[in-house]
Parts: C-alpha cells; sequence; structure tokens
C-alpha cells in the first residue's frame, strides 16, 4: 500500500478554475478526493487535496497559509 498525506484547504472564491488548476499543477497535481461548494466558513470552496510525497504538501501548504509556523503546517497534514 502507498502511503499518501492528506490537507483541508479553502481556496478565494474569486479564483478562476484556470487559477486554481494552476496552483495545483505546481505541486504535483494533487488529487481533489472531496470538495464542499461552500465551506463552512459559509463562502469559499473547501477542499481535501491527497499528496504523494509529504515533502510536496508541506511545499504547498506553506504557500497557501504564507508565513505559518512549521508546527502549524505539519499539524495540518493527515
Amino acid at each position: 500500500m502507498i502511503r499518501t498525506f492528506k490537507c483541508e484547504v479553502d481556496f478565494a472564491h474569486s479564483s478562476t478554475l484556470a487559477e486554481f488548476l494552476e496552483y495545483l499543477e505546481k505541486y504535483d497535481s494533487p488529487r481533489v478526493i472531496e470538495y464542499i461548494a461552500e465551506g463552512p466558513g459559509g463562502g469559499n470552496p473547501c477542499l481535501i487535496l491527497e499528496f504523494m510525497s509529504r515533502e510536496m504538501c508541506v511545499k504547498f501548504l506553506s504557500a497557501h497559509y504564507m508565513g505559518e509556523d512549521e508546527k502549524f503546517i505539519q499539524s495540518q497534514i493527515f
């Protein structure tokens, strides 16, 4: 069995589909395994992404949560 790494993120409602897909491509095109069109905060789409490597998941989260510390980033991976 191959180990994968998942995280849950929301994306700006104002982002275009093309912008969203380009962003995912920068990080080895993680698999979208679940989504909610209107996230729990009441607006932005919320997605669960699956990465094949922990390192790429960390890079993605670090870019997504600009400036957050390593402990926070690691806590977002399941």
